[in-house]
């Protein structure tokens, strides 16, 4: 764990400026230390890289009581602990510069310092083999690999692989730290990982050529060399020689780190940096405070880069395989991941797949690069989960991997959950259900609990009610399914106890999320007189053609249903399919073929349905540019379907065009989600469908656009402002129905032309409504609880109160209803409307 114990300046010396410790990975990944992590401080020697002190900043560390300062020139290195290839590298705000380039830091004091050093990392990295001699032991102790078998160990073990061969006879297997013979594995030899005689330094620069010491990382804090770090006057501490025979050891670097001067022209006495680092037997525990006046402001460009390096930390990438980790199949069908801690009586476990990770690829993941973070705030979360004395588990149904547990999907999960584990600098573990079919460890089942507790926690079983589970199938609106809500709470039965279950969103906050989830987002729009006038022609049976219409949902949700739909009822070559799925001689094309097809289809005066999934804005711009260089309007037909119901659909598929069918396309199709398209997007009209019946209506009114020059059966005027009725009045032809209408969409929705306003006191929004009402045609209902005139009276008096009006125009009768459930439906009738009569002839006297 990282923390940083915050000390009084007394203790510290001299104050740090808007520090924080962060390590910056062999691939540049900048990841920032947390409260209760440990590090290693450790001398370098002529590493010319490292942490140099320079002009007015001072260094210190202090070492049995006693306090010893780092002169000009004296270089020391952190490295991360749990892992032999990163380098932790202290970063302070306009203090630091790399070679001759400024570091990107940000403004505000505390918060993240970013620092960059590409250009000595790559150097160092070209080197970084050169500095590592691989041995194995023979009869007579130590022997060297040839420098090539050396470097090529090397270079295998910093990609965090399990095996290199390096010869025709022979390989090493870097998992157990063995050397193997291919004709007699029962063969091995040790192997173990040394620096270099050259890198081996000691106070007087000669070099150290003992062959038979290893690197801090392997060798038992007990026997450790004593090492110095050579300055200016005074030798720095050095580790204690009785350190504790226990103490866990601090991995050395492999990775080299930039070298960070202090620009001291921007340093004053106030602003010096100091650190006072507290040795253990085997940390290094860092104590910082910031300063009240610290350094006022920092450029916007520098800031800039701060947030885009930010943002791209949130993507996985490859990072090397923790070495106190291991993976491993269990009950033939499981994916185990254990870390090095002990047993404990409290589980955090999370779903991984639209929890911990998000997609931002367009279809199914492929490479690490396709998911990102759920936001920074889930690792803040997690990491505060264990400091209060939970394990940190994964969970995740994986039924991709089919038992292959090496394969690529398996290998893709597993950089997943280390790329995870490298952020949060806290021990990781993780199950993986392997088999898409039903099984008992597969959730909703409870077999992964079980076996996460037989794997990963000694046997132990754990609390449940201390416990809990973080997982986003939860059966909401939009979900796929509900088998995380459900894992927990069978998990909970099967031990009788509750297991405490939260959505992402409950746990973590909002995801950080981009371009969709700010389409996601978008805020209601006011539908445009225009899209009043195409939904009067359409619904009136006078639309003119040519136009596009636009299909716009998931996999599953209906598109080619609406397809045959239209088609059935279209006349012939009025409408023109195009199809991305089977746009190449019945076989998925490209999206330019598919838009040269609808310029030829609208230019020969045809209209188009563009049968696509058209999640997001950019998947829908081209077409709707296609549509604006042709001069025809451009409608859309949004399907919103249940996300369960088009999970079922594309489970029972075959020889789906695109290959979306099975358990692998409704995992597909549950994550894809859709970004409503909006007017602003240059739409004419916008339809939204949920049910069959309700495409069905709607193509069947499609249907009847003709194409260019073909006559219509409808009249070509549009249909009148309102409808006679015979008692007298009339009735406006459009109406807005109110339900469900809240806030902005309310006021949006009544901001257009309708000349009713429908309401009920069972929408729970009358009061909001009242304040659009004025000069409309009212319409209110009476709900089903008023079944006698004195229970009518009051709801229509409380309706009319909320809504501000002494009458309204329309009542509307909701019997029977619960009546219905109580007898014949003529006798039920009788006295509720005898009663209500009863009372409209009271109202009218009076």
């Amino acid at each position: 764990m990282v923390s940083f114990a915050r000390e009084e300046p007394a203790v510290l010396g001299r104050e740090i400026l808007g520090s924080e410790f962060s390590y910056v990975s062999r691939r540049q990944a900048v990841v920032s230390l947390e409260a209760d992590d440990t590090v290693r401080l450790e001398s370098v020697g002529a590493n010319p890289t490292g942490i140099r002190a320079a002009g007015e900043t001072k260094w210190r560390w202090l070492s049995k009581g006693q306090t010893a300062e780092l002169s000009v020139g004296d270089e020391v290195a952190l490295s991360r602990k749990v892992s032999a290839h990163s380098t932790l590298t202290l970063v302070a705000p306009s203090l630091l510069a790399i070679g001759s380039k400024q570091p990107a830091v940000e403004a505000d004091v505390g918060t993240r310092a970013v620092a960059k050093a590409a250009d000595a990392s790559m150097a160092g990295a070209a080197t970084s083999s050169q500095s590592v001699q691989w041995r194995w032991k023979s009869g007579s102790g130590w022997s060297d690999f040839s420098p090539s078998q050396s470097a090529a160990i090397e270079d295998a073990f910093v990609r965090g692989e399990s095996a290199v061969a390096i010869d025709e006879e022979r390989q090493v297997d870097l998992q157990q730290m063995r050397q193997l013979r291919f004709d007699d594995p029962s063969r091995f030899r040790e192997v173990k990982r040394f620096p270099s005689k050259r890198s081996l330094t000691n106070t007087t620069g000669t070099a150290d050529t003992n062959p038979d010491v290893p690197t801090l990382a392997e060798e038992p804090a007990a026997k450790r060399a004593r090492t110095t770090v050579k300055g200016e006057g005074s030798a720095a501490p050095v580790m204690p020689s009785d350190a504790a025979p226990d103490a866990a050891p601090a991995a050395a670097p492999s990775a080299p780190t930039a070298a960070f001067t202090a620009a001291s022209d921007s340093i004053d006495a106030s602003t010096a940096v100091s650190i006072s680092t507290a040795f253990t037997a085997s940390t290094c525990k860092f104590t910082a405070a910031s300063s009240a006046n610290a350094a006022s402001s920092t450029s916007a460009s520098t800031s800039a880069s701060t947030a885009a390096a930010a943002v791209q930390s949130l993507t996985p990438c490859d990072v090397p395989h923790s070495k106190k980790a291991r993976w491993f199949p269990a009950h033939g069908e499981v994916l185990v991941r254990r870390a090095d801690e002990e047993p404990r009586s409290k589980v955090a476990a999370f779903d991984m797949d639209g929890t911990l990770l998000q997609w931002k690829c367009k279809g199914y993941p492929s490479r690490l690069g396709d998911y990102e973070l759920w936001s920074a705030e889930a690792l803040e979360t997690m990491r505060k989960l264990h400091g209060e004395g939970h394990k940190l588990v994964i969970l995740s149904n994986q039924g991709g991997v089919r038992g292959a547990f090496t394969g690529k999907i398996a290998t893709r999960f597993k950089g997943l959950v280390e790329w995870l584990e490298a952020q949060l600098q806290r021990p990781l573990h993780a199950l993986a259900a392997t088999i898409p079919k039903v099984s008992a460890y597969r959730k909703p089942a409870t077999g992964m609990w079980s076996a996460m507790e037989e794997h990963t926690n000694g046997g132990v079983k754990v609390s449940i009610e201390d416990s809990l589970f973080v997982g986003d199938m939860a059966g909401r609106a939009g979900d796929a399914s509900s088998s995380d809500r459900d894992f927990a709470s069978n998990v909970g039965s099967e031990r009788g106890a509750v297991l405490p279950f939260l959505t992402p969103e409950a746990a973590f906050g909002p995801a950080a999320g981009g371009a969709k989830a700010v389409a996601l987002s978008a805020p209601v729009e006011t539908s445009p007189a225009a899209a009043l006038a195409a939904r009067r022609a359409l619904l009136g049976g006078y639309l003119s053609g040519p136009l596009m219409l636009l299909l716009c949902g998931g996999q599953g949700s209906g598109k080619s249903f609406a397809c045959a739909e239209l088609l059935a009822c279209a006349p012939h070559d009025a409408w023109v399919v195009v199809c991305q799925d089977t746009i190449a001689n019945g076989k998925p094309g490209k999206r330019e073929k598919c838009e040269a097809k609808a310029r030829e289809a609208l230019a020969a005066g045809r209209c188009v349905l563009i049968d696509r999934m058209h999640l997001e804005p950019s998947q829908r711009e081209p077409f709707v540019a296609v549509a604006a260089a042709a001069g025809v309007p451009v409608h859309a037909l949004v399907l919103q379907t249940s996300p369960e119901e088009m999970a079922r659909r594309v489970r029972e598929r075959v020889d789906h065009p695109g290959g979306v069918q099975g358990e692998a396309g409704a995992r597909f199709s549950a994550r894809s989600k859709l970004a409503p398209p909006t007017y602003t997007e240059g739409f004419t009209l916008l339809s939204f469908a949920a049910l069959p019946a309700e495409v069905s209506r709607i193509c069947a009114l499609y249907a009847q656009v003709r194409a260019a020059g073909q006559p219509h059966a409808a009249p070509a005027s549009p249909p009148p402002a309102s409808f006679p009725l015979n008692c007298g009045g009339s009735l406006p032809a459009l109406c807005l129905g109110t339900m469900k209408l809240r806030g902005d969409a309310l006021r949006a929705a009544a901001s257009a032309p309708f000349g009713a306003i429908d309401t009920a006191p069972t929408y729970e929004n009358e009061k909001a409504v009242g304040e659009h009402v004025a000069g409309r045609y009212l319409i209110v209902k009476v709900p089903h609880k008023a079944v006698d005139a004195a229970a009518v009276r009051q709801a229509v008096g409380s309706s009319l109160q909320s809504l501000r009006r002494k009458a309204c125009d329309l009542l509307l009768l909701h019997w029977p209803a619960n009546a219905m459930s109580n007898g014949s439906l003529a006798q039920a009738c009788r006295r509720p409307c005898l009663s209500m009569w009863i009372w409209l002839r009271e109202a009218a006297l009076r």
